[in-house]
C-alpha cells in the first residue's frame, strides 16, 4: 500500500545496499526510509582500453550496469565514454580507487561527487527542504520538493536542538563541566539549562547518554565541537566503555575526519577536523 508523507529532509547517506533518508514529518515524527539510488561515473580513453576496463568491471563483486554513451567534455567536446552505474552507492569510492590503480591512463568524470550531492541534484532537493514522499512501508518510491533554495521565508523545520558547551575555553584551561541546553521548535524545554560535571567520567557519560536518548535531537550544537568537545567525548566514551548515541542511526558509526593541510592559490591552507553523524546533524558553534 502506497502512502504520502510530507515533511523536511533531514539527512541522506549511503548504507550497505542503497540510501537511508531521514525525514522530520509534518506530524512531528522522525521517519527513516530507504531508497534505491544509482551513482554513475564515466571513463574516457582509447577504445581498446575501455573494452579492457569493461571486462575488468564485469568481474568485480559489485552490482553494476555498464554502457557505452556520449558525454560532452568542456575542452574536447563530445566523447564516447564508458558509463559505470554503481547500484550500491557506498561502494563507489572503493571501486573508483581500484579503477584508477588498474587503468591509470584513462580519464574519469563525475567520480568525486559525494552521494548526498548527487541525490540533491537528481531530485532537486536540499538540506531541510520541505518534501512530499510517496512511500511503501519503509521504501521511498518518489520524492518531490515543495520549496526551493530561493524561498525568502520558507516554513521552518521544527528542529530539536541539543546544545553542549564547556564551562571555559579548552584552549586556555581544562573544562570542569559541560553545559547542556535543549530547544524544541525554537522554545526552551522545561529543563532547558543545566551542567554535567566532568570530574567523574562514567557518571557524566551515563547522564549525557540518557539526555541524548530522552531528547532525541535533530541537531547537536557544540561549542569548540570539532576542535575539542566531540573528539574529547569520543575518546572518553572509548576509555570508559560507555557508548554515546550521537548517531540517531545506531547501525552507523560517527565519521571522524582528521585535520589536513593543502596548497591552494599559492598558499597553504588548513581544513579543520570534523565529526559527522548519521540521522542527526552536528554543528560547531563559532566561539
Amino acid at each position: 500500500m502506497t502512502e504520502t508523507i510530507t515533511g523536511w529532509l533531514l539527512d541522506v547517506y549511503p548504507n550497505e545496499t542503497n540510501l537511508t533518508l531521514w525525514l522530520i514529518g509534518a506530524d512531528g515524527q522522525r521517519y527513516r526510509f530507504f531508497q534505491e539510488f544509482t551513482a554513475t561515473l564515466y571513463a574516457a580513453g582509447p577504445a581498446t582500453r575501455l573494452r579492457e576496463l569493461w571486462k575488468w568491471l564485469a568481474g568485480q563483486p559489485i552490482p553494476l550496469r555498464l554502457s557505452r554513451t556520449q558525454r560532452r567534455d568542456v575542452f574536447q567536446g563530445l566523447l564516447f565514454v564508458l558509463a559505470v552505474e554503481v547500484l550500491q552507492p557506498a561502494r563507489l569510492d572503493g571501486l573508483f580507487r581500484d579503477m584508477v590503480a588498474a587503468f591509470p591512463e584513462l580519464s574519469y568524470y563525475d567520480a568525486d561527487i559525494s552521494i548526498p550531492l548527487r541525490y540533491a541534484a537528481c531530485f532537486d532537493v536540499f538540506p531541510l527542504a520541505r518534501c512530499r514522499l510517496e512511500v511503501r512501508r519503509d521504501t521511498v518510491l518518489n520524492i518531490v520538493p515543495l520549496d526551493t533554495p530561493w524561498e525568502l521565508e520558507p516554513e521552518p523545520a521544527p528542529l530539536r536542538v541539543l546544545s553542549l558547551e564547556p564551562d571555559c575555553d579548552p584552549g586556555r584551561a581544562q573544562p570542569g563541566a559541560i553545559s547542556v541546553s535543549y530547544l524544541r521548535n525554537g522554545h526552551s524545554y522545561e529543563r532547558s539549562h543545566y551542567s554535567l560535571p566532568l570530574e567523574k567520567p562514567r557518571p557524566f557519560l551515563v547522564g549525557l547518554r540518557a539526555d541524548i536518548r530522552r531528547y532525541d535531537p535533530d541537531v547537536i550544537l557544540a561549542s569548540w565541537g570539532d576542535t575539542w568537545l566531540l573528539p574529547f567525548l569520543l575518546k572518553l566514551s572509548q576509555e570508559n566503555g560507555v557508548s554515546l548515541p550521537l548517531n540517531r542511526d545506531e547501525s552507523q558509526t560517527v565519521l571522524e575526519r582528521k585535520e589536513r593541510t593543502y596548497f591552494s592559490y599559492g598558499q597553504m591552507s588548513t581544513a579543520a577536523g570534523r565529526c559527522c553523524c548519521a540521522g542527526a546533524g552536528i554543528s560547531t558553534r563559532i566561539t
